[in-house]
């Protein structure tokens, strides 16, 4: 894992029992955010390793005839193309195909081991306030081989002087920001994820909490309280005089400066977080749509107040 934690370097040891000698179907590797550097070796000896194509046929004589129930098909083109795998008749899974690898090779009857080492980058998390950076790798097609013997899991975090988090749960030897250890006799999950969420201001973190619609309601209710304040003194000052056009400027002003400190909260939280921030709020600007039934129900509120400071009033006199 580098000290940055963009990418990390995946190193995976099988051992295999192969039931006959001779030429295998391809071998099939899933290597989530796939970033480079993919060797695989065979028993000690490195072979060639081929990307999965965009289009590929299941006719006799092709390396992915006996492949014909794992890929049904092209489903995507581009950069992001993606097939889906049958890893069995009732479960499949769609995968950038860019993230696939195989190699074919013969193998003699007995045990032999293949080591798989490759770079991926991290995976960016962002529909939370701070961005969340993880590294997946699927367990999941273990399960589906005919036998398995048991799992262990190495995390060397040494050059990474931050907090992880890792959905196998406390290490049974190690710690998480050394060398951590985890050995199993059964799939323990689908999918291993180690985390990383980068640390925030004591001040961004109070806000995330108050959230941007606390604060707008609070700044909104604050002027609010100014403003029939000052309708009060108005009314005090000029009892003769309409109290329409301040209520009715009122009514515009507060919803509108109530609005626009909720949408500026996005931006000042953000600021807050700094460059881990993940920008992503939706489509916070549709907030607008409201604004003429506030302006409403403002006036209607403001109405109502008036009416009850003249009635007390006119008691009072």
């Amino acid at each position: 894992m580098n000290p940055d934690f963009k990418t990390a370097s995946f190193k995976v040891d099988y051992r295999i029992q192969c039931k006959a000698d001779g030429r295998q179907i391809p071998l099939l590797f899933l290597a989530q955010q796939y970033s480079g550097a993919f060797k695989v070796r065979v028993d000690g000896h490195e072979v060639n390793v081929q990307d999965v194509p965009a289009q590929y046929d299941f006719s006799e004589g092709s390396p992915f005839f006996q492949f014909s129930r794992s890929f049904p098909d092209r489903i995507s083109q581009g950069e992001a193309a993606t097939t889906t795998i049958h890893w069995s008749k009732q479960d499949r899974s769609l995968y950038q195909l860019r993230d696939l690898k195989y190699f074919e090779t013969s193998l003699e009857e007995g045990v032999h081991q293949i080591q798989v080492e490759y770079i991926a980058s991290t995976w960016v998390d962002r529909s939370d306030w701070v961005k969340v950076y993880s590294l997946p790798y699927a367990l999941m097609p273990a399960k589906y081989w005919n036998s398995f013997g048991t799992l262990t899991i190495t995390l060397d975090a040494s050059d990474f002087s931050k907090s992880l988090q890792s959905n196998l749960g406390k290490p049974q030897r190690g710690k998480m920001d050394a060398i951590a250890y985890w050995s199993f006799d059964e799939i323990p999950l689908d999918f291993l994820q180690v985390s990383y969420t980068p640390e925030i201001s004591a001040l961004a973190k109070t806000l995330i909490q108050f959230g941007p619609e606390c604060l707008g309601l609070f700044l909104g209710l604050l002027l609010m309280i100014l403003h029939f304040f000052w309708l009060i003194r108005y009314k005090k000052a000029n009892p003769e005089k309409s109290m329409n056009k301040p209520l009715l400027l009122g009514s515009i002003m507060v919803p509108f400066l109530g609005i626009l400190s909720y949408l500026y909260s996005f931006e000042l939280i953000d600021q807050l977080i700094g460059q881990e921030a993940s920008r992503f709020h939706g489509y916070t600007f549709l907030v607008w749509l409201i604004y003429p039934v506030l302006v409403l129900g403002y006036w209607l509120i403001g109405k109502a107040f008036l009416l009850l400071f003249a009635n007390k009033n006119n008691a009072n006199i």
